[in-house]
């Protein structure tokens, strides 16, 4: 049978979590629905909690939960394990700790049906542990299709940093699309995979649409945040800065600006690193990182000004810059 949506869910000791996020799915308004529960080789109770909700849900013509338990590889490897199976007419994402409006995959299948479109995006609601809540702030029109044009101008330059359009959750892909350009999370990165699987969505992407509305609801828990894990450098932020820099070259993005974000995000994970008591060879990271060619290039190029980022970062900046022209 073909379901209207896939939605993929990569879960890694998510025993505390996983129930409210799948309720929100198993609860959405549209009927035709897959889910695909990928436990990462969780060391919790996430397995049991994982087969309990399926006895409590079984599978009917319309509905299905289906589980796949596999040794752990990381959200990348969690996510394409789910595009490999999926029936769906489209494939959608949701990651454990968040959850969705009842009407998301409803309102954007009904978008992209209408508009015959690969990919439909909805707004986040970003909700934190104080209370707060806010919907992320992005600056491409709303409720209306965007070409070819808007694409390059508006939503690809935005990948070359942190930013909404990087994330896979708050969207839908028509599957065909997806299985065509052979789009796959990369599996040798260790943070920012996703926002490489957008750069090969938007890349082949000719129009789109952006609904206003936060159907998708992005859980801030305290010490989530993947930007304060140390040592990335390597693994992370450096292959990530030669992909963006590749992507840069055909999209006419400007060189300065994808080396002044790379080097923002290396001089975070000097701070975090020297003061982290878990990465132990500190003079093995920093002497890598100032014979690298990549980070030297990139620190010619970069412009950090005194008002963007804190004033840390600001000195910290023109401190390397000064230990580059001395060498």
């Amino acid at each position: 049978m073909s379901y209207k949506v896939s939605v993929i869910v990569p879960i890694f000791n998510g025993e505390k979590l996983i129930v409210s996020c799948l309720d929100s799915i198993w609860n959405q308004t549209i009927e035709s629905i897959e889910i695909l529960c990928i436990n990462d080789g969780s060391s919790d109770q996430t397995m049991n909690v994982l087969e309990k909700y399926k006895s409590q849900h079984p599978d009917t013509d319309k509905k299905r939960i289906k589980i796949i338990d596999k040794e752990n590889g990381g959200p990348s490897s969690a996510r394409n394990a789910g595009i490999d199976i999926a029936e769906g007419i489209y494939i959608g994402f949701v990651d454990a700790d968040d959850y969705i409006e009842p009407e998301m995959y409803k309102c954007l299948i009904d978008i992209a049906d209408e508009n015959e479109l690969d990919v439909v995006l909805c707004n986040i609601l970003n909700c934190y542990s104080d209370g707060r809540e806010c919907a992320s702030q992005e600056k491409v029109p709303t409720d209306q299709l965007l070409n070819r044009e808007n694409i390059l101008r508006m939503i690809c330059p935005t990948l070359m940093g942190e930013d909404v359009f990087g994330g896979p959750c708050n969207r839908i892909y028509r599957r065909t699309f997806i299985e065509k350009f052979h789009i796959r999370m990369p599996n040798d990165i260790g943070y920012g995979e996703d926002a490489v699987f957008q750069m090969q969505v938007f890349d082949n992407l000719e129009r789109t649409w952006f609904d206003s509305h936060c159907y998708y609801r992005y859980i801030h828990r305290e010490g989530s945040q993947s930007s304060a894990k140390p040592a990335r450098f390597k693994n992370t932020l450096e292959p990530l800065y030669v992909i963006r820099r590749e992507y840069g070259r055909k999209w006419s993005i400007s060189k300065q600006d994808i080396s002044t974000y790379f080097v923002y995000c290396t001089i975070m994970d000097i701070v975090n690193t020297l003061k982290s008591e878990i990465d132990s060879d500190k003079r093995e990271y920093m002497r890598y990182l100032l014979h690298n060619k990549n980070f030297f290039e990139a620190l010619q190029l970069s412009d950090i000004k005194k008002d963007t980022y804190t004033l840390k970062i600001w000195l910290l900046f023109k401190l390397l810059k000064y230990t580059v022209k001395r060498k």
